[in-house]
């Protein structure tokens, strides 16, 4: 069976699906229809599509021109035909597209991903329309998206809508560790002492983290907090003008924190998660945050707030501490610190939940599935 994925070659979620796929039989390419490279999987190699207009970067109009034709040349130049062709976060893009898209194909999955849908204006959605009504199949990665969806569209698409979710690479990596490495270990290898309470604030220098706000309320509690607590920062991507903004707030706080500003390992992710007793997520909007899940899967205790769309969690067993507002974290932290043992009982369940959600393992085998029941029919 062969697949083309159609969107980033920079994204972790098409890159990671990809590789899994080829490990149950399945040949993959990708076409990253806004960079122009396409990616052969199979054969571990990555070319540039040669441009129909030189020298024309900064000029926008001239760049989609630009885009368009050569996508086209090189689509309609392909020699093989693929079973799917799966676009990974719908984008007008691929609107004019979609006749070359379909002449190579045999089945079209559009795979929506939610940040980006509920992003997308009204005007946008309703023209990405063209793309739902030739699809034979519309996924999502949770519940909550695809329900937004069917209201937006008056249920237009609802025999075409299913779940199929990413996995984590890091859960492997957490599970390693956790075998391998005593946690007082890797806490020093992470600059912490080995008595240190630690609480993670966020996962990125984005504005969407709400750190000020954060900041503010772990400071109004300061003094009923145990002293051997600290706030671990990761900032390491992001707006990068927002880092020392960041760092200067915490500078005038009262509170104990630890930054990490550059590139961290997949093992060092793997490890923060492991010794974080606590984790604050309070996002401004979010899908199935994988930082969270890893989290979950880590055995932290979860602070989040109750805008976001997590029930899918809590309808499985999971636990999550609710906060209304960025104003409600300090309390919150204060109030899981002082029932810890307590709370962390009743989280018995995140665990088994995450994994069983997010393991490549299984969601791999999934969408293989998927793609092999479109062509069954």
């Amino acid at each position: 069976m062969k697949v083309l994925l159609l969107g980033s070659s920079k994204s972790v979620y098409t890159n990671n699906l990809a590789s899994n796929l080829i490990a149950l039989d399945v040949e993959v390419e990708l076409l990253d229809c806004k960079k122009l490279i396409h990616v052969d999987y199979v054969n571990n190699t990555k070319k540039k599509l040669n441009s129909i207009l030189p020298n024309i970067d900064g000029i926008p109009k001239l760049t989609n021109i630009n885009r368009k034709y050569a996508l086209r040349r090189f689509i309609n130049n392909l020699k093989t035909k693929y079973d799917i062709c799966n676009i990974h976060s719908i984008n007008t893009r691929y609107i004019p597209l979609l006749d070359s898209i379909l002449s190579i194909s045999n089945y079209l999955v559009a795979t929506v991903w939610g940040s980006d849908y509920f992003r997308a204006s009204k005007k946008v959605r309703e023209s990405h329309t063209a793309i739902y009504d030739l699809a034979d199949r519309i996924t999502f990665n949770n519940e909550e998206a695809e329900k937004d969806f069917q209201e937006f569209y008056r249920d237009k698409y609802r025999d075409k809508t299913c779940i199929y979710r990413f996995g984590l690479t890091i859960l492997d990596a957490i599970s390693k560790i956790k075998e391998e490495e005593k946690r007082d270990l890797s806490k020093e290898k992470m600059g912490f002492r080995r008595d240190d309470v630690i609480v993670t604030c966020g996962y990125n220098a984005k504005k969407s983290q709400q750190h000020e706000a954060v900041i503010r309320s772990i400071s109004s509690v300061s003094s009923d907090l145990p002293g051997n607590v600290v706030f671990a920062f990761p900032i390491t991507y992001g707006d990068r003008e927002l880092i020392p903004k960041i760092e200067k707030l915490l500078r005038s706080s009262e509170i104990n924190y630890h930054v990490f500003k550059e590139f961290m390992s997949e093992e060092d992710v793997a490890r923060l998660r492991l010794i974080s007793d606590v984790m604050v997520h309070v996002q401004i909007t979010d899908q199935l945050s994988g930082s969270m899940q890893e989290a979950m899967f880590a055995e932290n205790l979860i602070i989040t707030g109750d805008w976001l769309p997590y029930k899918i969690f809590e309808s499985k067993g999971a636990v999550l501490f609710k906060v209304s507002s960025a104003d409600g974290v300090g309390p919150k932290i204060a109030d899981c610190l002082k029932n810890y043992d307590d709370y962390k009982e009743t989280c018995k369940l995140n665990q088994p939940v995450v994994s069983d959600m997010a393991s490549w393992g299984k969601n791999a085998r999934k969408w293989k599935m998927l793609y092999e029941d479109l062509c069954s029919h």
